[in-house]
């Protein structure tokens, strides 16, 4: 398979047989002496590294194994879909955790008996009740 116009072709050469990119959230799996076809900006970060990539010279794309086709586009869509995913529920959070800031105690004390059944001590300041609260926030979640 040759590479396309606007990716480059770079080739796992490290010591171990195989490589999972965690590292820059791709969850690219190479296997010793296996070439992928990346986005340029992806593939200068892999190239970085140059004791584990090098860009390939011919140009030709190949799969881990002669029966396995290049999955690169997939694996690349589902991790970035994974992280939509994540960014939308931190971003939940953080909506969540403002709106706790601009509660008064009664507020505080009727979202943390409604969404996370715990009764608070209105005896207490509103600083320590909006901790408590987003204390829940953190431990159970955005409910």
């Amino acid at each position: 398979m040759k590479q396309d116009s606007n990716s480059v072709a770079v080739t796992y050469i490290g010591r171990r047989p195989a490589y999972l990119d965690r590292l820059y959230g791709s969850k690219l799996a190479f296997e010793q002496g296996q070439t992928r076809a990346l986005a340029a900006p992806l593939a200068r970060q892999f190239l970085r590294h140059t004791d584990l990539f090098a860009r390939a010279e011919g140009g030709d794309v190949t799969a881990a194994t002669d029966n396995t086709p290049d999955d690169t586009a997939e694996t690349l869509a589902r991790s970035r879909g994974e992280g939509d995913a994540k960014t939308t529920e931190m971003n939940r959070v953080q909506d969540l955790r403002d709106q706790v800031v601009n509660m008064d105690k009664n507020a505080l004390e009727l979202y943390a008996r409604t969404n996370y059944r715990m009764e608070l001590d209105k005896r207490l300041s509103v600083g320590k009740l909006r901790e408590q609260v987003i204390g829940f926030i953190d431990q159970f979640g955005a409910l």
